[in-house]
């Protein structure tokens, strides 16, 4: 009896080791499942994240570019604009300067077409002043020749008249 149940315990015993080693290959069955599938879930979220980083990198290298480009062209605007302006400036300056040059030779030429009518005026005005001197000088002689003509003309009408009065006289006497 003592070995029927010794062997029944064995078998017993046998069974649950049978029984735990099934167990436990389940288990490591089970576990390793769950292990291959998290790492491949954690495969795919890093995959994921991967792709996501790369994304990230690239947008930000292709905006990184794109301010670049904008900065370049901004850069080479505002040289333009500052050319422009310049040139702008310059041209200004130099119609300035022209027209300056320009009103400062109308002046002179104004202050010596001035000049040249206020000698012209008075050369006129001496030329008159001669013109009227020398015609009141000859007028003066004239009036002198004039009166001296008269006088002459006087004394001779007078000698006249003593000739005519002394012919008449001889002529009364003689007879």
């Amino acid at each position: 009896m003592t070995s029927q149940v010794q062997q029944q315990a064995e078998q017993t015993q046998q069974a649950a080791d049978k029984e735990r080693g099934k167990a436990l290959a389940d288990a490591q069955a089970e576990a390793s499942a769950t292990l291959a599938r998290a790492g491949k879930e954690a495969a795919a979220t890093l995959q994921e994240a991967q792709a996501k980083a790369a994304q990230i990198t690239q947008q930000q290298e292709t905006q990184a570019k794109q301010a670049k480009e904008a900065q370049a062209e901004a850069s080479a605007a505002l040289a333009r604009a500052e050319k422009e302006a310049a040139a702008i400036l310059q041209d200004a300056r130099a119609k300035a300067q022209q027209m300056t040059q320009q009103q400062e030779a109308q002046a002179k030429r104004g202050a010596e077409a001035q000049a040249q009518a206020s000698a012209a005026l008075a050369q006129a005005e001496k030329q008159a002043a001669a013109t009227l001197q020398d015609a009141q000088a000859k007028a003066a002689q004239m009036v002198k020749q004039q009166e001296a003509q008269a006088k002459q003309d006087a004394t001779t009408a007078k000698q006249q008249v003593r000739t005519i009065d002394n012919k008449t006289v001889s002529f009364i006497v003689g007879s």
